[in-house]
């Protein structure tokens, strides 16, 4: 049997650490090298249980002491980060290894004031507005897992278009909205609405965070079809995507 993970829990991998992100507790972890070797045991290979003790399935190669292997995998359920041997499969969590990653320099988001220059339909502005408000509603009141259940939940009626959707007026809507919004907007904020907002015009994107360790820092994204929106092309290369929501296509 295989070990599950809890729907809230999602994990990367960044230069041989996992980092894990706990969308109830909102918070996120980087798991040290012998927690991660762990961890990327129970989330491919088979386990038995005998007598409250876990075990590798026989013949699995590794090098990993019974016993500290069975104390981890404890820690790790404390920790609600494993849950029970209730799959007959692997995880659908499996982590991608990605050695030397860059890291991102410069994530230090803002808004784009050249953008805000420019004429946006008032229709258009308050379908941003009400996104934002909905995103920051949802994260203050019901928390992180919440939000990211909001996106996976929206409307996923297959797509129309034919050609790359224009996000254009989306993103000049999206900043003046964050402009005349009364509280402080994050990157976070910003790419979870403007992700409803896209799914809200049929438009399939998808919201991403990704992460690093040494020094640890996380920076959310929209992406289209692999492209990235409105924000530094190359951030898949200096981060480890973390999560990827929605994950359905609609076309």
């Amino acid at each position: 049997m295989f070990f599950e993970i809890p729907d809230h829990i999602y994990l990367t991998d960044f230069n041989d650490e996992i980092i894990v992100l706990d969308l109830l507790k909102d918070r996120y972890l980087i798991l040290p090298k012998d927690l991660s070797d762990v961890l990327a045991l129970a989330l491919k290979m088979p386990f038995r249980k005998i007598n409250h003790q876990y075990f590798l399935m026989p013949h699995t190669k590794h090098f990993i002491a019974a016993d500290d292997l069975d104390a981890t995998l404890h820690s790790l359920q404390d920790q609600n980060i494993l849950l029970g041997l209730d799959a007959f499969s692997p995880s659908n969590k499996i982590i991608e290894h990605k050695m030397l990653l860059t890291g991102g320099p410069t994530l230090d988001w803002r808004i784009d004031v050249e953008k805000l220059k420019t004429p946006v339909s008032l229709k258009l502005f308050f379908k941003a507005y009400f996104c934002l408000i909905q995103v920051c509603w949802t994260l203050k009141r019901k928390g992180f897992y919440a939000l990211i259940q909001k996106i996976k939940t929206a409307e996923k009626r297959k797509s129309n278009h034919n050609r790359t959707p224009n996000f254009e007026p989306l993103i000049k809507a999206m900043h003046k909205a964050c402009y005349f919004y009364p509280a402080h907007t994050a990157c976070l904020e910003w790419a979870s609405a403007l992700t409803l907002l896209a799914l809200k015009q049929n438009i399939p994107c998808r919201l991403q965070i990704g992460v690093q360790n040494l020094p640890f820092a996380a920076h959310a994204w929209v992406e289209y079809e692999g492209k990235i929106i409105a924000d530094q092309p190359n951030l898949s290369e200096q981060l480890s995507v973390i999560l990827s929501e929605p994950l359905e296509d609609m076309k």
